[in-house]
């Protein structure tokens, strides 16, 4: 069983997305979600960054 709000989570959506971070979606959002800051946050009613990983880093884009 996955995390119950991987269908509405943004990360889940751009982990979809985005081959290079398919690991994240296994580790957290199908695997350990209890220890996923994303879920953690919700459930505790704070706000989230879109950019907010599951590890508790942000994702950075990079620009040349």
């Amino acid at each position: 069983m996955g995390c119950p709000l991987r269908y509405e989570c943004k990360a889940y959506e751009a982990f979809n997305v985005e081959k290079d971070l398919h690991y994240l979606m296994w580790a957290f959002c199908h695997g350990e979600y209890s220890d996923c800051e994303r879920y953690k946050r919700i459930v505790a009613g704070e706000e989230l960054s879109e950019t907010l990983l599951p590890t508790g880093e942000d994702l950075i884009f990079k620009t040349r």
